[in-house]
């Protein structure tokens, strides 16, 4: 069920039912205790750069040890940013963020960044060039 939904995340119960072989009670049930579970969200993936937000940016960050999770939870309130994930290695965040032009960029890594209590170091990487976004892995564990 999960893999039909994946290749058209629209269709009816009615349809999942037919593919599957199943009845819809089961299907509905199916798909309800899946979304329960968290192992799949009904959610519309908006395309930023549609909307005027053409600058796509990683966002590296050091903080202080003590910190770390604090910075990350004040980046995961901000409205440019889209993504945080606490990392190994050099950097303890990775971010990432969409601006609508370079100077609403840089006003954001100086005035707002900067300014969280913690974070000690930046730096980005602007993407170029978006060559995979994959959000299915069914093929991957199924």
């Amino acid at each position: 069920m999960i893999r039909s939904l994946q290749e058209d995340p629209r269709q009816s119960i009615s349809s999942l039912a037919l593919s599957s072989g199943c009845s819809k009670p089961v299907v509905k049930t199916r798909l309800e205790n899946l979304i329960k579970s968290g192992i799949i969200n009904i959610v519309s993936i908006v395309n930023p750069a549609s909307l005027g937000f053409q600058i796509e940016v990683i966002i590296l960050i050091k903080s202080t040890p003590e910190r770390v999770n604090a910075v990350a939870k004040e980046l995961s309130m901000q409205n440019f940013v889209r993504h945080v994930s606490l990392v190994a290695g050099n950097w303890q965040i990775l971010a990432i963020a969409q601006f609508c032009d370079s100077m609403r960029m840089q006003e954001y890594l100086s005035n707002t960044l900067a300014a969280i209590p913690g974070v000690t170091d930046y730096d980005i990487s602007p993407i170029q060039k978006t060559l995979k976004f994959e959000m299915n892995l069914v093929g991957y564990i199924i």
